[in-house]
């Protein structure tokens, strides 16, 4: 238990001093942020320390429980302050989950192949982006060719018969110290048959 923590401390110390994602100027307002998630992180390491010493597993999980709450409000914080960007040029409008945010985009193609992939975040439930994208890659032109899923994860592979190119949609979710659905989608092809 005590190995866990310390390696959720590990993860959480640069969202507590820095953040994540894009670099942002940091004001007098950001450094107080700062020193209080700082302050936050001292007293469940605190509780965890007398935790381990009185040696009550369930005073150790509820330190460990306080530091997921902590980390789902910094990564919820940090959310809400990232800018979207937009998708390449060609990606299908109807694989970008419209109640989510595109925080991350790239496009590898080049003459002969489509290779783009973007990431979005969403605070909507798994099972309801689950849903979105088993029933989206299930319809219409697209072919479902593979899938698995799991409590905080799904993976559905489909094929366009319009266009021949593949999406790969990846959904994963922490569900110990998150509140944020993360979903990578991957499409791919030989640009001859776009």
């Amino acid at each position: 238990m005590k190995k866990l923590f310390i390696l959720c401390l590990i993860i959480a110390l640069p969202l507590l001093i820095g953040g994540c994602g894009k670099k942002s100027e940091v004001g007098l307002g950001g450094a107080v942020d700062t020193a209080k998630n700082i302050q936050k992180m001292n007293e469940i390491g605190s509780a965890a320390q007398k935790a381990q010493e009185s040696g009550n597993p369930e005073d150790m999980a509820k330190a460990v429980e306080k530091y997921g709450e902590l980390a789902a409000q910094l990564e919820l914080s940090q959310f809400d302050k990232s800018e979207a960007v937009d998708a390449p040029a060609g990606f299908p409008k109807e694989l970008i989950y419209q109640s989510g945010k595109l925080l991350e985009s790239s496009d590898s193609s080049d003459d002969t192949y489509i290779d783009e992939d973007i990431t979005i975040k969403s605070t909507d439930e798994p099972a309801k982006i689950k849903e979105y994208y088993k029933n989206l890659l299930s319809s219409g032109d697209w072919k479902l060719t593979d899938q698995s899923s799991a409590s905080d994860s799904a993976d559905y592979t489909a094929k366009n018969s319009a266009t021949g190119l593949q999406a790969q949609v990846n959904i994963s979710y922490n569900q110990l110290s998150s509140k944020l659905v993360e979903i990578k989608i991957y499409y791919s092809g030989d640009k001859v048959q776009r």
